[in-house]
């Protein structure tokens, strides 16, 4: 799935370990995660949009297993969904999960980019998970888009550890990623993560209204071979305890955004907006 050939993803995610392991030898093992308090509720994870293959979430042998079990010991239950967003009441659930791996087949509609967005605004979670540029993020970039970040930059090999102060990154220090592709982000969205070989944005978040956003640059980062390296599982569990804490007294929404793929912004503005990561 990490190259425009057919190769098995699971020979794929082997050789991306071995660049890594030989570009950047500092890379951290796993290291303990703490659970931080959280209420839980449902996290909705969308299919509507083509699973590849194992990609499924609930499905018995699925690579994001040890992910949803994760988020169960944190009080999370996912579920998935099928029949598009704008077809399920989306006020039932504390976070949505846009992933360009349950997102393969076609892209998100305009209708259903206002449903996200309406989610959001109201206070609920929004998770996106794209990839490198020989994948389809064109398919989740309409999402993406609708709140500042743009998916689907250059492989990034290598570690992450140049992150900002912020609840997402409590407990870590260090990321892996298996190949992911570098984001972009204009307001409402924020860099927040660093690749370490190239300064290339890996994280990006945005609050938008009541709710909350958060993107990563690789759809392996919490899979089964990746959730263990580094700080990627504490990762997991920050960011659905952050997206699903609904932001108090929230601003008014800004304009309307322009969707389209620009640099991503000095590592030096992100200060602008640190009262506002601290929610």
């Amino acid at each position: 799935m990490k190259s425009k050939t057919a190769m098995p993803v699971g020979h794929l995610l082997i050789v991306c370990s071995l660049v890594v392991a030989l570009l950047v030898p500092g890379v951290a093992g796993p290291q303990e995660v703490t659970a931080a308090p959280a209420e839980g509720g449902k996290v909705l994870w969308d299919l509507t949009h083509g699973v590849y293959e194992g990609y499924d979430p609930l499905a018995g042998s699925s690579v994001y297993s040890q992910l949803v079990d994760v988020w169960s010991g944190a009080g999370f239950a996912v579920e998935t969904n099928s029949t598009g967003v704008q077809n399920i009441d989306l006020s039932r659930y504390r976070a949505l999960v846009v992933a360009l791996t349950t997102a393969w087949s076609s892209a998100y509609t305009p209708g259903e980019v206002d449903a996200i967005q309406a989610f959001v605004e109201a206070g609920g979670g929004l998770i996106v998970m794209g990839d490198n540029s020989a994948c389809p993020n064109a398919n989740i970039n309409p999402v993406a888009q609708a709140f500042g970040t743009t998916c689907g930059g250059l492989c990034s090999v290598g570690a992450i550890s140049d992150v900002t102060s912020h609840p997402l990154f409590d407990g870590v220090s260090q990321l892996q990623y298996a190949a992911g592709g570098n984001l972009s982000a204009i307001a409402p969205s924020e860099v927040l993560a660093r690749e370490d070989l190239e300064g290339l944005c890996a994280v990006a978040a945005a609050i938008d209204g009541a709710g909350k956003v958060v993107v990563v640059g690789d759809v392996n980062v919490w899979d089964n071979s990746v959730i263990s390296n580094a700080n990627n599982q504490q990762f997991a569990l920050n960011v659905i305890n952050w997206v699903s804490s609904p932001v108090p007294n929230p601003p008014p929404r800004a304009g309307t955004i322009t969707r389209a793929f620009l640099p991503a912004r000095p590592m030096a503005e992100r200060a602008r907006l640190k009262s506002r990561w601290a929610m």
